[in-house]
């Protein structure tokens, strides 16, 4: 049952924040119901942005891939994949 309302209900409970060599910004993936963004957070301005233009490299991992690659659910796995 936990796990169940877990991955339909409740969202962002345990947050990986991933640090960048600067120590002044962050990056992490914020999840919803139906999307997982990629977000950077500026800590010098608090302005919180997406960490790249997801519809963007769905778009050109689709045309690399002949693929159906969403960008409402990348994965950076996918991405460094296709890079090595």
């Amino acid at each position: 049952m936990y796990a169940n309302y877990n991955n339909k209900t409740a969202f962002n409970l345990n947050t990986n924040v991933n640090w960048f060599d600067n120590k002044k910004e962050a990056w992490f993936i914020d999840y919803s119901q139906k999307t997982k963004v990629y977000k950077q957070v500026e800590f010098t301005s608090g302005k919180i942005n997406n960490l790249f233009d997801h519809k963007a490299i769905a778009t050109f991992l689709n045309k690399k891939e002949k693929d159906s690659i969403k960008a409402v659910n990348l994965s950076l796995q996918e991405i460094k994949n296709l890079i090595y």
